[in-house]
């Protein structure tokens, strides 16, 4: 009996007449609904967002966009009649930082537990702590249930691999790692997105998590060296862009990463849930901590460059940033450097205004805790020439009129190494001042 219920799943989702629900429809989720979607699933999401729900199903009036075309409601009783059911919902950080927020998650597994879990395969995408999907997903599952896993439901691991704004590597082209709790549970995870991309089998649920968090940690690591590196070098009087691109003609052996206020939902956090994990089991991974450290060190580094810029104090100065999104091409604001830039800066009582193309508005968060919603001010003349300061903290591709409207600036502090350094631009360098021409006054590097 056990067996054919495993064999006829596993026939559903070869012959892909499996029903499969995913839960939470934010970037991660659906990317996946889309991409199982367009391969030939039925796929349903499940999304409590009823702002995203309007998005997704507006989207989805374009022509474009029936290929991919899923259903999405807030109603949790599709669970009941799902084969499948995949979680990717948000894994943040508590207020204090120091260990991962699981409310999502267990908030997720709880709707599941509402309905029968037999004959059903259960997947986690959202990133975690190793052991996680062992120790805290499968007690949840199984809890009053009395079912065995591999038996009479399944469990596995297969973190998501989604870069947004990638135009080379998506969904289908990205290798998926795939993991589970027991052999069983690999083999229908693998049957599941083999029909989607390349796969890469682990031999555990930990493992398959410890991916995850080693991917991102090494870019954390890696960014985190040349932000030090950066500071460094402008003590000193070394453009440290030269060094990155001179060190990248090297063929072998470097991998090439420029200084940056690291954003977004995976980069800043991530590293966070492998120290906590480490830290409960007395263990202390010093390397990351620093790499942690020094991230948290950039914004301070940042103000007092724009602090040289304007020549001293910042009280009453009009600073403009251009580029608030994390990361260029995408509107996601998540653990932006311009959060904690605009909170420094509102310290010091400089007044602040930002434009991004992407991000019509966004809220900041004074000094003192309290909200603010900015909109966006027009990329113009006017704008920039009235700022005290602008600062390029991110550069999206349709910012195509930059060395026209910088003439206006009085000082320029760009972190994005974007800006043309021509004896036009350029006729004097000291130091990572550069003095240009009237009407111009200075561009700060990092």
């Amino acid at each position: 009996m056990t067996t054919s219920r495993f064999n006829q799943l596993k026939d559903k989702i070869i012959d892909q007449s499996c029903k499969i629900v995913v839960v939470g429809a934010g970037y991660v989720g659906y990317e996946l609904c889309a991409g199982l979607s367009s391969v030939g699933y039925k796929v349903s999401a499940l999304e409590t967002n009823s702002d995203r729900i309007a998005q997704l199903r507006e989207k989805f009036d374009k022509e474009e966009y029936e290929l991919v075309k899923f259903h999405v409601s807030s109603d949790p009783t599709m669970i009941k009649f799902a084969d499948v059911v995949i979680i990717c919902v948000p894994t943040p950080l508590s207020k204090s930082r120091l260990r991962p927020d699981m409310s999502f998650i267990d908030k997720s597994i709880s709707t599941i537990k509402d309905f029968d879990i037999k004959g059903k395969l259960f997947i986690l995408e959202s990133t975690t702590s190793p052991f996680t999907t062992i120790d805290r997903i499968l007690p949840k599952l199984r809890k009053g249930t009395g079912m065995d896993i591999g038996e009479d439901f399944w469990l596995g691991f297969s973190p998501e691999r989604i870069d947004p704004a990638n135009t080379k590597y998506n969904i289908t082209n990205t290798t998926k790692i795939v993991s589970g709790v027991s052999k069983r549970c690999i083999d229908l995870i693998s049957q599941l997105y083999i029909k989607l991309t390349k796969i890469k089998k682990v031999s555990n649920t930990q493992t398959a998590e410890m991916v995850k968090l080693y991917e991102n940690t090494f870019r954390n690591v890696n960014i985190a060296l040349v932000c030090e590196l950066a500071q460094y070098c402008r003590e000193n009087g070394i453009d440290v862009s030269e060094v990155i691109e001179s060190a990248d003609t090297k063929e072998f052996g470097f991998m090439k990463f420029y200084p940056s206020l690291i954003g977004g939902h995976c980069l800043p956090i991530d590293p966070y849930y492998l120290t906590y994990h480490a830290n409960k089991n007395n263990r202390r991974l010093h390397l990351t901590e620093t790499a942690l450290a020094i991230h948290e060190s950039m914004p301070k580094h940042v103000l007092k460059i724009i602090e040289d810029a304007v020549g001293g104090s910042l009280s009453g100065k009009h600073i403009l940033i251009i580029g608030v999104a994390y990361k260029p091409n995408v509107s996601d604001c998540r653990e932006s450097g311009a959060m904690d830039l605009y909170k420094l800066l509102r310290k010091k009582s400089a007044v602040v205004s930002y434009h991004d193309s992407h991000v019509p508005s966004m809220i900041f968060y004074e000094a003192s805790g309290r909200e603010k919603t900015l909109q966006s001010v027009d990329f113009n003349i006017e704008n920039v020439s009235n700022a005290d300061c602008v600062v390029l903290l991110q550069k999206h591709d349709n910012f195509d009129s930059l060395e026209d409207l910088f003439i206006d600036a009085k000082a320029i502090v760009d972190l994005t190494d974007s800006y043309p350094k021509t004896d036009f631009y350029f006729p004097k360098k000291s130091n990572f001042i550069w003095d240009i021409p009237s009407p111009h006054r200075r561009i700060f590097t990092l």
